[in-house]
């Protein structure tokens, strides 16, 4: 998984967690070993075997440094996030009080108890969604393509009419398999221009005489109307509108049904 942290929506660091016990988030020192028994240890900051991301301090300049500087305070215990079979989990050890949601989800959030190892990203219900949204027509599933993201708002919730940028402090955790998942089937769509939030157009390709057609029919049109006739397989061609005096040249007039009844638009003498 990737972490990201931002103050007010701008990023200040970032970390790829490698570790298979996860990470700790926090702010300040990290506890020196010796001092604290293995139990104290565990209970208070988690493993020591933990990734450790520490959060910088803020910009001198930054809006609202007061309540930055209180918010960073409350996270010595930290954030612990892990994974587990390929689902993420958050401990809240920290006094700030930390929502969790996805960007997708119109501001929901979520509220992790402190102490409590709370699932924060489902990668089977991650793959159902994809897999329904791999193929939308087969499926006849459209909508919103799954979230490979979660969002922590630590002292502050975020919901459709408070924007999460403005939250001084956003953690996004990113599932790395789930978003490779997801930058793959978006390439492949790319690459063989298949649409996303329009209608499925089924069509043929071109036959070569369609092509043969369609060239002849921009460079030379009388060729074109000529090649329709030879080729019944060629593309449908408009045909030319006869004036009266072709048509009792070619015709005659003898058994001629009237204008009136054909309702055909018969253009002007000469014109075709």
């Amino acid at each position: 998984m990737y972490v990201k942290v931002s103050y007010r929506g701008s990023p200040v660091a970032g970390m790829r967690v490698t570790h298979p016990l996860g990470c700790r988030i926090f702010f300040g020192e990290v506890p020196e070993q010796g001092k604290l028994t293995p139990d104290e240890q565990e209970r208070l900051f988690g493993s020591r075997h933990l990734m450790q991301l520490c959060l910088p301090q803020p910009a001198s300049a930054q809006a609202r440094l007061h309540s930055m500087w209180c918010l960073l305070d409350t996270m010595q215990r930290g954030i612990v996030l892990e994974v587990q079979n390929n689902d993420i989990f958050a401990t809240r050890l920290c006094h700030a009080v930390v929502f969790w949601g996805s960007p997708g989800h119109d501001g929901h959030t979520c509220e992790l108890q402190q102490g409590v190892k709370t699932k924060i990203f489902n990668y089977q219900a991650f793959l159902n969604i994809y897999r329904a949204y791999q193929d939308p027509v087969r499926n006849g599933i459209a909508g919103e393509p799954p979230s490979y993201e979660v969002l922590l708002g630590v002292g502050q919730p975020w919901s459709s009419e408070r924007i999460k940028d403005n939250n001084l402090l956003t953690i996004s955790v990113t599932h790395c398999l789930a978003e490779t998942l997801m930058e793959t089937l978006h390439r492949y769509r790319w690459e063989n221009n298949c649409p996303f939030d329009t209608d499925y157009l089924m069509i043929d390709p071109l036959l070569e005489d369609d092509r043969k057609a369609i060239a002849c029919m921009n460079s030379h049109p009388s060729q074109a109307l000529m090649a329709s006739a030879s080729n019944p397989h060629a593309g449908a061609i408009p045909q030319p509108v006869l004036s009266l005096d072709e048509a009792d040249e070619f015709l005659g007039t003898t058994n001629l049904p009237s204008v009136d009844s054909l309702n055909i638009p018969f253009s002007p003498a000469g014109q075709v």
